[in-house]
């Protein structure tokens, strides 16, 4: 009966353990975009979130947008205000079309930090502020959407070859 006590009370602690880490994820996850939610656990705390982009601080906000139950439960929490949508202005120097590491962090109110649950991740920059590359040669198509201003449309262009075909 000891050996089962001991069992059970060292099973309680590597629970206990377990739930003292950041909870959080990342649920949308672009170059200008991040959203998901954070908490710390057992807490009603709201907790800041800061983006970093290979090692670079990119974006941050708060996680105080209301998310769903299953959320305020795994969180231990009475409040369900743990969501976060950090919109981001892109640096136009990271915008050259390759893919980063994406690490958010979780920040307490007592300034300690601990990075979510499903971080790193890599996403994709584009181009320039396009999702798509530039052509690599003559007569390679290329799609953009074109949104200009006041005439509310969406087209495309495209670069043909020389002959005509």
């Amino acid at each position: 009966m000891k050996k089962l006590h001991l069992a059970l009370t060292a099973s309680a602690l590597v629970i206990a353990c377990q739930w003292t880490h950041a909870k959080g994820w990342v649920d949308v996850a672009q170059h200008n975009r991040f959203a998901g939610w954070a908490c710390k656990s057992g807490s009603a705390q709201m907790v800041d979130v800061h983006v970093y982009a290979n090692g670079r601080i990119i974006g941050a906000g708060k996680a105080g947008n209301r998310r769903e139950d299953a959320v305020k439960n795994v969180c231990g929490s009475t409040s369900h205000f743990h969501g976060f949508d950090v919109p981001l202005v892109t640096p136009a120097d990271m915008l050259d079309g390759t893919m980063k590491d994406i690490i958010i962090y979780a920040i307490y109110n007592d300034g300690s930090h601990e990075k979510l649950d499903n971080t790193p991740i890599k996403v994709q920059f584009p181009h320039g502020g396009n999702s798509t590359p530039p052509p690599a040669n003559f007569g390679d198509i290329v799609g953009r959407d074109l949104d200009v201003s006041g005439l509310g449309y969406v087209g495309h262009i495209g670069v043909g070859r020389r002959d005509g075909g």
